[in-house]
């Protein structure tokens, strides 16, 4: 996990627009991540929570993205989400059900 966030981190830090672009090699699936424009992608004040809950909610706006745009390019085939994203067809389930995405 540890990996994730501080790849995110990096990407973001980078990002001069609305996408997330990846250096080949470092995924097998989607290369870029284009960032949200949904009304529940907002900005928080960064002073209205804590650090955690901020990262926290960073993260998982960014998962949620990620994962609906995995299932869109796999034409909703969990098996070749997987594969794609590099993750066991289980895990992938798992945060799927935990941001409430079906395939």
């Amino acid at each position: 996990m540890r990996e994730l966030e501080n790849f995110i981190h990096g990407a973001c830090t980078l990002s001069n627009g609305r996408q997330l672009e990846v250096p080949s090699g470092l995924i097998s699936g989607p290369r870029t991540i284009q960032r949200s424009t949904s009304p529940q992608h907002r900005l928080f004040d960064a002073f209205a929570c804590t650090f955690q809950a901020a990262k926290a909610h960073v993260i998982a706006d960014f998962e949620r993205a990620y994962l609906t745009q995995l299932i869109e390019r796999s034409g909703g085939n969990v098996t070749r989400a997987a594969a794609l994203c590099g993750k066991e067809r289980r895990t992938l389930g798992k945060l799927l059900k935990k941001h409430g995405l079906t395939a």
